[in-house]
């Protein structure tokens, strides 16, 4: 069996021989059939993945249960995916997934234990349970699973009401993870918090500071927060970043910061008052699906009140390319 296992792993993977995906299957499921766990979970990988073989859901679940029932800690963690989403002809079964996801944990793997926490959160497979919760997620954190971790500083937050150990939690967070992502959240989060002194005393400067390095991170809703914070300065220089930031919100999907560039152009603060360039971030607002900014662009688009001259309007409107029929305009803007 070990030579079979071995000759299978040399087609696979072209060691001393050319690469041949069905002549490796072939060799590992011998080795499957005799009993070995490890081959067993190869060729279940092989028949899900469709590698030297047609795609199969049911025969990959067949050898996933056979060789997590022989303790394979990888299989026993593939075979709850599967039953957790179904493929196929495999149905969900969530009880089942919860089943081989606490096998896996207990053998202490660090996916399978942040998911058993996940699913006593929610009552997923399993009967909803806060403390139960509570104690996986914290074997996962004290893997320094980043999700878990960001769990249990939120449940300190809105379940404890212990701000200081979801802050400390957060920190943590800073310090472990390159993900923008996560960093954006959290230090969105954490400028909340000493913008409004909660749970803190209230600091201005360092909530801008965990803004500023949150919309470096392509957080849209710091973007929004620091624009507004920037605008209450009352400092054209001030003034004028807000713009910038709420620009690179607006980029990053911010029906906010759209909104906010509307309102500026419409207003002429700041920017040059522009009816056009208002309609353009409305509309981009509206495409998001803000029914309130789609009703204020049709106003605009309906009104006949131009502030700029007519060769402003119609350099504008070529640029932004509006015609002058109301509904051209919308087809342009919706296309």
């Amino acid at each position: 069996c070990k030579a079979q296992f071995i000759l299978g792993n040399c087609y696979y993977n072209g060691y001393g021989i050319d690469v041949d995906y069905a002549e490796a299957l072939s060799w590992r499921e011998k080795v499957a059939e005799a009993g070995d766990a490890q081959a067993q979970f190869l060729v279940a990988q092989q028949y899900f993945s469709g590698i030297g073989t047609l795609f199969d859901a049911e025969r990959a679940k067949h050898w996933y249960t056979l060789s997590a029932e022989n303790g394979n800690v990888e299989a026993q963690f593939e075979l709850a995916k599967l039953l957790e989403n179904g493929k196929d002809r495999v149905k969900k079964n969530l009880a089942g997934a919860f089943y081989w996801y606490k096998k896996a944990a207990e053998a202490d793997d660090i996916y399978a234990i942040l998911k058993v926490g996940q699913m006593y959160d929610a009552g997923i497979g399993i009967g909803k349970n806060i403390e139960k919760a509570l104690y996986w997620y914290e074997k996962a954190a004290a893997k320094n699973s980043i999700d878990a971790i960001y769990y249990l500083a939120n449940m300190s937050l809105y379940i404890h009401r212990d701000i200081p150990k979801c802050i400390a939690g957060y920190e943590k967070i800073l310090k472990l993870t390159q993900n923008k992502k996560m960093k954006g959240l959290v230090l969105t989060k954490l400028g909340i918090f000493y913008s409004q002194g909660i749970g803190v005393k209230k600091d201005t400067y360092k909530a801008m500071y965990y803004y500023r390095d949150a919309v470096a991170n392509d957080s849209a809703e710091a973007a929004y927060l620091l624009g507004n914070f920037y605008l209450q300065q009352k400092d054209y220089g001030a003034a004028k970043r807000a713009v910038e930031v709420f620009m690179l919100g607006a980029d990053c999907g911010s029906i906010a910061c759209r909104k906010k560039l509307a309102e500026l152009y419409i207003n002429g603060i700041v920017v040059q008052k522009s009816k056009n360039n208002a309609i353009k971030w409305l509309a981009e607002a509206a495409k998001s699906g803000d029914v309130e900014a789609e009703i204020k662009m049709l106003e605009l688009l309906q009104s006949d009140d131009e502030s700029q001259h007519d060769e402003e309007k119609a350099s504008e409107e070529k640029a932004d390319g509006l015609n002058s029929n109301l509904a051209d305009k919308l087809a342009d803007i919706f296309s």
